[in-house]
């Protein structure tokens, strides 16, 4: 396997992992938000009040988790690190992957909880990308792209753009 696509390989385990820890994330986190709905529950410098810092469940086990909470929005960023090595046993190197995954909003940016995010979008990542899949689309994309080149040599002398 060339480096090329070693790293192909690893970047799609990364992806593939990361969304199916943001999924579990986002479940644990939005069960846990659910009572603080209506609630007060960041501070003036957008940061998790302490009360409910110390109430956090656990979560899934990653390279980082941690809140990243706005005037209007609570989300979570989520991230992996995944060892070219886990692919093909002593190579070097890895691969980093991360996601935002929302869970609510805050109304007037006074830090109260008004409505929790369960959309799709959360609740249904992706997490079986494969290496085959990725190079059936690269080549579409190469084939689509050789068509527009001929196409765009036609209109040359017309529309020199």
């Amino acid at each position: 396997m060339d480096r090329f696509e070693l790293q192909t390989r690893t970047n799609i385990e990364a992806r593939n992992r990361v969304n199916q820890i943001a999924m579990e994330t986002h479940k644990i986190l939005i069960d846990f938000f659910r009572p603080y709905v209506g609630q007060k529950i960041t501070k003036q410098d957008d940061s998790l009040m302490k009360k409910v810092k110390d109430a956090l469940p656990e979560l899934p086990d990653c390279y980082a988790s941690y809140p990243d909470t706005s005037t209007y929005n609570l989300r979570w960023q989520v991230r992996v690190c995944v060892s070219n090595s886990e692919i093909e046993p002593g190579s070097c190197g890895c691969a980093y992957e991360d996601v935002y995954v929302y869970l609510g909003k805050f109304q007037n940016g006074d830090g109260v909880l008004t409505e929790l995010d369960e959309s799709p979008e959360e609740t249904n990542r992706r997490t079986d990308y494969n290496y085959e899949e990725l190079e059936a689309a690269r080549a579409e994309v190469k084939r689509l792209e050789d068509e527009l080149d001929k196409a765009k040599r036609k209109c040359y002398p017309f529309d020199p753009k």
